[in-house]
This record gives C-alpha cells, structure tokens and sequence, in this order.
C-alpha cells in the first residue's frame, strides 16, 4: 500500500466517476474543484497530503474553513469527500476511510416557487410570433410548460430526438438517462410552427440562437428573463421556476405522484413530493367543509 499524495490519485478517481458510475460532466468538474480546494487547504495548513496521515478532523478543518458556503454546496463537498475517500479505501490506497463520521448539513425544505395558472397563460401569449425568434421563445416557453424540463434538457433536443409519427420525444436528463415523453398536438402545433421559421442550420439542435448555433442554458434563462419583464412578472423567474410551475399544475390537476416522478425524470420519489404542497384554496374548501359551526348548525 503506497502513501503517495492524495492529489495522485485524482485523475483516477475522475475517470472512475465517468465510466463507472456515468456522473455528468458538470458533477465531475464540480468534484474536481471541490478536491482541488482540500488539496490546497491541506498545503496552506501544512498538513501533510499523503493519504495514510489525513485524519477526520483535517477533513472537518478544511469544512469549517468554508464558512461562507451553504448547507447545499457544504453538501455536495462532503459528498465529494466521501466518494473520493471511499474509492481510495476500495482501491486499498488507505487502510481507514476519514470520512466514514461526516454527517451532511440537513437542507431546509421550501415550498416550490411557481407561476399561477393565468400569469403562465400571460407569459405564453406574449413572444412575437412573427420573428423566428419570437417562434423559438414561444416553444421555449411551451416545452416548459407541457413537459416540465430541466433547462439542461431543453437546450440539449436535438432534432433527431423527435418522432412525429409516434408523436414523443427523447429526452436526455441527468447522468445521461433517457425518458421517452408523449407530444400533445397542441405542443406538436408549436413545434411544426417553429420548424417552419427556423434558420437553416447544420447544428442538430432544435432550439437555435441568433446566430443558428445551438442555444446555451444561460441564453435560455436570459430569454425567459426578458420575456417575463416584459409582462411585468419579477426578475427572478427561472427556468427551474417554470419547471416547477409545471409540475404544480400537474399535481392540481390530479395527476398521480408516480407519473409526475417519470415525467420530470426524478432518480427519487422524495424529490418529487415537493410538489405535493396544496394551494390555499384547497385548504380554505377543506376547512370549510370541516367547519364545526357549519356542522353543529345542521345537527341542531
């Protein structure tokens, strides 16, 4: 068992997440930015970096220096540690895992921050329609809307990806797993009217930007962005927001928890049970329904 420096052992553990467990490019370079950190924490503390002499409480140092991130980036280091840690152990790179007492900060839970119906109904009327521009915000918005993806997802559709015969597209999510959706016509329509205005383009991508490449995420936001100042919704509204606005509406409209997992792609039915809230007109009707005077009227 060699004690060579931990950051040796990197470019192995990277390559362990993307063929072994197919971790995403962004959650790699996340892992990869969060360890590089411990490594130079580690220095800057004079700590010796060889991975027999790394301790639990070297790792908590290296946590508690990191008092201006919150409980969800403090999670995800601590999973970067974990999983690195745990990968040198399975490698007998270290007789002892150091993070086997590292507990996870808890994360709040907050209800989900989403559109009213007519506000969305508002914000669908609102792209020019007549601009090809105009035509791919409209079916931005629309594939929000009807589908509830990731912006990731939706940026990543590539022409290929639809099939008008079957009427359902191929969407590629997290970790690069795919679910197959059905098309409703009226999202089929917004799609045929899109593809008609469309520039032409060798780039696969459905959505396209102004200068016919495919369009990025952050370009995608900054549509959504203008498209809701310019009705005079907040600033803050996101992609995710959308998404989460149709998933709402999904669940509103009775559709079962396990349908709204498979349509989101969630991994886990936890995530989806955020959308479980009930909005305050449910809960006034159910109340009044409930109501003790109401009832003790009827029995006198």
């Amino acid at each position: 068992m060699k004690d060579q420096s931990l950051s040796e052992y990197l470019p192995d553990f990277l390559g362990y997440l993307k063929t072994e467990l197919n971790r995403s490019p962004k959650t790699i370079a996340a892992y990869s930015h969060d360890l590089h950190r411990l490594f130079t924490f580690l220095e800057s503390a004079g700590i010796n970096p060889r991975t027999k002499k790394i301790t639990a409480q070297n790792l908590r140092d290296f946590l508690t220096s990191l008092f201006s991130s919150g409980p969800h980036d403090r999670r995800r280091k601590i999973s970067a540690l974990k999983m690195f840690f745990a990968f040198l152990k399975k490698q007998n790179h270290i007789p002892i895992d150091p993070t086997l007492d590292l507990e996870s900060p808890a994360i709040p839970q907050y209800l989900p921050v989403y559109l009213s119906e007519p506000n969305l109904q508002r914000l669908l009327d609102n792209p020019d329609r007549t601009t090809a521009m105009g035509c791919c915000d409209y079916l931005l918005i629309n594939l929000f809307a009807h589908l509830g993806l990731r912006v990731s997802e939706l940026v990543g559709i590539n022409l290929s990806d639809l099939d008008f015969s079957a009427h359902t597209i191929l969407i590629t999510g997290k970790g690069n797993k795919q679910r197959l959706l059905p098309l409703l016509p009226d999202l089929l329509e917004v799609i045929y009217e899109y593809l008609n205005i469309r520039p032409t383009s060798d780039t696969p991508a459905l959505l396209l930007n102004d200068s016919g490449h495919r369009l990025t995420p952050w370009t995608a936001w900054d549509r959504i962005k203008k498209q809701c100042a310019a009705i005079g919704l907040p600033k803050n509204i996101s992609p995710h927001k959308l998404r989460h606005t149709c998933a709402t509406l999904w669940h509103g409209k009775n559709i079962s928890i396990l349908d709204i997992q498979a349509l989101l792609g969630h991994s886990c039915i936890a995530t989806t049970q955020i959308y479980t809230h009930t909005d305050t007109q449910k809960l006034y009707n159910a109340l009044e329904k409930l109501n003790p005077s109401t009832h003790w009227s009827q029995v006198a």
